[in-house]
């Protein structure tokens, strides 16, 4: 099975029950108050004045908040039909293309930053993508992205206790599946720490920051049932990393 063709026909089939989720306040807390503001947290200093790539738009819900940090100009580039579709609708002024981040559709050193959210755990070898994603940067340009937190991937809560986690082998590169919601099953890839530094280091990054997630300050009064759980463990990874 084609993981990629695969990821992109359940994303075209959920298109809207997935955009309806991330909206709302409660099934919407992970992206929202937990990955989104440390993603914006690393990139908002390299928008201003900048043309900006977002690698795995989705549905356009970051590109809102791109926005309010005056961008020269924001591309979204994603796999999915159904969710350019409706980002197309909400931001008729922001050019949107469909492709892969494993074969960018732009020729070379066209964006200051590319910034991508949760998109690069659905590919097993990202070396491709980090090269793809310095060809299309300028010289001392900024590729921020998140994904899931290596840790979190490879731990399971203990059924006996809430506040236990079973770790599980790490140091691997294969597939896991996960369930976003009701019929909506996903297959991702564990990248390790060591497998992420040193590929952005080979394909000529220089990390700027690393920062492991936790929720925002506006996010207590949503009284999610995961905030403690949240507070305890990092369950994404935001890096930066400058184009050498």
């Amino acid at each position: 099975m084609n993981s990629q063709r695969y990821i992109k026909n359940i994303y075209d089939k959920f298109a809207k029950e997935y955009h309806k989720k991330r909206l709302d306040k409660i099934r919407g807390f992970w992206n929202e108050h937990i990955e989104n503001p440390s993603l914006l947290e690393l990139s908002k200093n390299h928008i201003k004045n900048k043309n900006i790539l977002e690698l795995g738009c989705g549905s356009g819900l970051f590109i809102k908040k791109i926005l309010k940090y005056r961008p020269k100009s924001v591309t979204g580039l994603d796999m999915s039909e159904g969710l350019l579709e409706i980002a197309k609708k909400t931001y008729p002024q922001i050019n949107f293309f469909q492709g892969s981040a494993e074969k960018i559709p732009f020729k070379k050193n066209m964006f200051d930053t590319v910034i991508s959210g949760l998109t690069l755990h659905y590919i097993k070898d990202l070396s491709k993508v980090f090269g793809e994603v310095k060809r299309i940067l300028k010289s001392g340009g900024n590729f921020i992205f998140s994904i899931h937190h290596p840790m979190m991937e490879c731990t399971e809560k203990e059924s006996r206790s809430g506040n236990e986690y079973i770790l599980y082998p790490y140091n691997h590169n294969k597939e896991y599946k996960w369930k976003m919601m009701e019929g909506m099953e996903l297959i991702s890839y564990h990248h390790t720490f060591e497998y992420l530094i040193n590929g952005l280091i080979k394909n000529g990054f220089t990390i700027q920051s690393i920062k492991e997630t936790y929720p925002d300050k506006n996010s207590k009064k949503i009284k999610h049932e995961d905030f403690e759980k949240a507070n305890k463990y990092p369950f994404f990874l935001v890096i930066q990393a400058k184009k050498s």
